[in-house]
């Protein structure tokens, strides 16, 4: 009776190695599985990766909260010294040749495994270790006809607001808002439900209602105060230990008056992601130029946008907030349909 195949402990877990009967099977499919893998990378197809895609890859197989500041830069210096060509600005390249002679020394090193004489278990590790890339879309049932796919090259154009949106729809509608370098504002007709939804989301929050009572009621903040209250909140959001998230302004049924709170530390552009860009936003010393720099290197100021919501309806926002916020004509109102919240 042969002696047990070895195993290998690889990412905390552990595969049992193939025999070499299953090893001759393993050179193709790991040719296959690095194929597959290039792919994920490569969202384009044009033959190479660009920074930003690997940078994308990387979080969606790592998972967004595991992808921080320290594995970015090490998937930046990996990049560079596997022969990426370019700059930041003007954009970085990596060839598949490059590419694929690199990940090959990557996998061997990381697997603790021969490619050539155990590919059996290089493409156990592989399969763990890069699971995500390998995740295809799901077939359509037979008879059912799929809908054609977009252009890729046309330019995407957000939806013209206001939309009215079911909760279950909502993150969706503030994600894509976002992604075209909107203000968000969120209108819940009287529920107060959808705030506390989001409240449950990571972000740097503002409680408009506790600063009234603050200034207002007890008299514990001065507008002074205020502003840098909100100034630091506003760092927070840009610079989160070296991430970025959104802000979060929770009005509830107040009209706070942000015009009357703007100034020089509460710029005004807040209220507008197109005016309040990288160099703005350092220009007012919202955080340092070591963060600059890692805002330069990828693309996480993405996730930094500015979200309102109220409990007003549509009707009660014109009224009572138009007048209260810079840039307001060019919000993104999302109007929550009441009939979908139980």
């Amino acid at each position: 009776m042969p002696p047990k195949a070895p195993k290998v402990k690889v990412a905390g877990k552990v595969f049992k190695a193939p025999d070499a009967a299953e090893d001759a099977e393993g050179k193709k499919e790991l040719v296959e599985l690095i194929d597959k893998i290039y792919n994920f990378y490569d969202e384009d197809q044009d033959g190479q990766i660009e920074r930003i895609e690997m940078l994308d890859g990387e979080e969606k197989r790592c998972g967004r909260f595991d992808f921080g500041p320290a594995v970015r830069k090490k998937v930046i210096a990996w990049f560079k010294e596997a022969g990426a060509e370019g700059t930041p600005t003007d954009g970085m390249y990596l060839s598949k040749e490059k590419w694929a002679a690199a990940f090959t020394t990557l996998i061997a090193a990381e697997s603790g495994a021969d490619i050539a004489a155990e590919p059996g278990k290089v493409v156990a590790w592989l399969k763990e270790a890069y699971g995500p890339c390998f995740v295809t879309a799901k077939p359509v049932p037979a008879g059912t006809v799929a809908a054609v796919p977009a252009d890729p090259s046309a330019p995407r154009e957000p939806p013209t607001y206001p939309i009215t949106v079911k909760l279950t729809e909502l993150q969706g509608a503030i994600d894509e808002a976002a992604s075209f370098d909107k203000t968000v504002l969120v209108l819940s007709s009287g529920l107060d439900q959808v705030e506390t939804y989001l409240s449950y989301n990571t972000n740097s929050l503002v409680d408009c209602k506790q600063l009234i009572a603050e200034m207002f009621v007890h008299k514990t903040k001065s507008k002074e105060d205020a502003q840098e209250h909100i100034r630091g909140k506003i760092s927070k959001a840009m610079n989160s230990n070296g991430m970025c998230l959104p802000l979060h302004i929770r009005m509830a049924n107040s009209a706070f008056d942000w015009k009357a709170i703007c100034g020089d530390k509460v710029p005004a552009e807040l209220f507008s992601k197109k005016e309040m860009t990288v160099d703005v936003a350092r220009k007012q010393n919202l955080f340092d130029d070591g963060h600059k720099f890692l805002l330069e290197c990828d693309d996480r100021w993405k996730d930094y946008y500015v979200l309102i919501t109220s409990t007003f309806d549509e009707e009660k926002s014109k009224e009572f907030l138009a007048d209260k916020f810079p840039f307001y004509p060019e919000f993104a109102t999302i109007i929550v349909d009441p009939t979908s919240i139980t």
